[in-house]
Parts: C-alpha cells; structure tokens; sequence
C-alpha cells in the first residue's frame, strides 16, 4: 500500500538522495536546475518547497515526491519526481497527486500552479494532463533542452 508523508528534512533526506529518480527525470532535474548534480537539483528542490512537500512511500521506500512553493502574485510553483516503481503503483498514487495538487490550489491565496516541463519527459507530459495540468505551447530553453509552460487554475465558485 502506498502511503504519504509530510517531507521531514531528519527523516527522509538521506533516503530521498539514495532514491532511484527515473532517468528522464534526472535529465529533466539536471536541465532545469542548473545544479552540477541531480541529487543537488532534487535536495534544493525539497528545501524550497516552502507552501507543501509530500514524499509517497511504498513499502518504506520513497516511490515519488512532489513540492509546491510561493511564487508570486497568487501563484505557486509545483513539482514532482518519481522512481519508475511510481508506475507499478500508479492506481493508488494518481488520486493522491491528485488529491495534493488540488490541496495547494486550496491554499488561501493561491489561485494558479504551474512550473515548466521538459519536453523529453514524454511520461511526465501524460502525468500533467492525467492530474488537470494544461500546456500553454509557451517554450523556453534550459540548459540547452525545450521546456514547456503548463498551469492549472482553482475552479471558479
């Protein structure tokens, strides 16, 4: 069963830099960030995910995590990396994205969450549009790959 924790920098980080990230992800990490390693990439992702982050377990073993931090303006910038066991589990990890996507738009305040996405990363393209995320066709270059700008907006009452 999967099951998900508040991200504990004590309690998870040695785990979370051991993790088996997907290879695209790495790519995607390494691109984005501009750290010198994908371990570095990830750790700064976590320590500035300042509104949420959740680390997915499976067996006691970190399957995927997800942040979401303050931006600007009413929006929060999202993300999310996975090990491919992620996809061996993903009928009882999708409604938890889900669910935790939908909290940070939840969050007084936030009315838009977006980041960019590496185009190579075709099963993290599926993974946006399967949890209500849309491609804006807006492109950017980052360390030397094209990335796209996706968002989701909180549902008007």
């Amino acid at each position: 069963m999967v099951t998900v924790e508040q991200y504990d920098k004590e309690k998870h980080i040695e785990q979370v830099l051991r993790m088996n990230l997907r290879e695209d992800d790495k790519r995607e990490l390494l691109a984005s960030s501009g750290c010198p390693s994908y371990a570095v990439g990830l750790q700064q992702s976590v320590e500035l995910s300042d509104l949420v982050c959740y680390v997915y377990l499976y067996e006691d073993r970190i399957i995927a995590l997800s942040g979401a931090s303050d931006t600007w303006l009413g929006s929060a910038l999202v993300w999310a990396m996975a090990s491919d066991e992620v996809f061996e589990h993903w009928q009882e990890v999708e409604p938890l994205f889900i669910k935790h996507v939908n909290a940070v738009l939840d969050i007084p305040g936030i009315k838009v969450i977006g980041n960019v996405i590496d185009l190579r990363n075709e099963a993290h393209i599926r993974w946006i549009k399967r949890l209500g995320f849309t491609l804006t066709g807006d492109t950017i270059e980052l360390g030397g790959y094209t990335f796209e700008s996706f968002y989701k907006e909180r549902k008007k009452i």
